[in-house]
């Protein structure tokens, strides 16, 4: 076990070290991910097969890819364009950790000055209950979207919010 928390601050400490040149929104969520990323790439790192760091996060990308790919309809009619609104208006540009997707409600509420205790009673309350009642899956897909939204490939054509759904196979409510 004790190995095993060495490689974990070793492969953290490197992660800290490789965020030098990173823009100050992505370097936040980057920050914030290094324990994690740590974690599983000591977890999923088998140099008996020739897995290593590298090659394990790339084969978490593909499987991260694969399930955002699979599981994005569960978000068919949910959301309005004027929720992604609110939402986009609240991270304006950010890079999600994976501790903050699971705040988003609650960061919704901070960014409208609700009390996250008395939403109901707010005129956004439709949408903070849908944000409460959206599984961790879902919530990460969420996430993925508004940064997709935020941060288009450089040399494709500005997408609006509903060609950005419609193109990931959502449709807004």
């Amino acid at each position: 076990m004790k190995q095993s928390a060495n490689k974990i601050k070793y492969v953290a400490m490197q992660l800290y070290r490789s965020s030098d040149d990173l823009s100050l929104e992505f370097d936040e969520g980057w920050m914030s991910s290094v324990h994690d990323i740590a974690r599983y790439l000591n977890e999923h790192t088998y140099n008996e097969v020739d897995l290593d760091d590298r090659r394990s996060g790339l084969m978490a990308a593909g499987r991260l890819s694969w399930l955002l790919y699979e599981s994005r309809s569960t978000l068919n009619g949910v959301f309005s364009e004027k929720d992604i609104f609110t939402l986009i208006n609240c991270y304006q540009g950010i890079v999600f950790s994976p501790h903050q997707i699971s705040t988003i409600a609650s960061d919704v509420c901070n960014d409208l000055g609700i009390e996250l205790d008395n939403y109901e009673v707010s005129s956004a309350a439709p949408l903070i209950s849908k944000l409460l009642n959206l599984e961790p899956l879902q919530l990460l897909i969420l996430a993925d979207i508004l940064e997709r939204i935020w941060y288009q490939p450089p040399g494709m054509k500005t997408m609006q919010i509903p060609e950005v759904f419609g193109s990931l196979g959502i449709q807004l409510k």
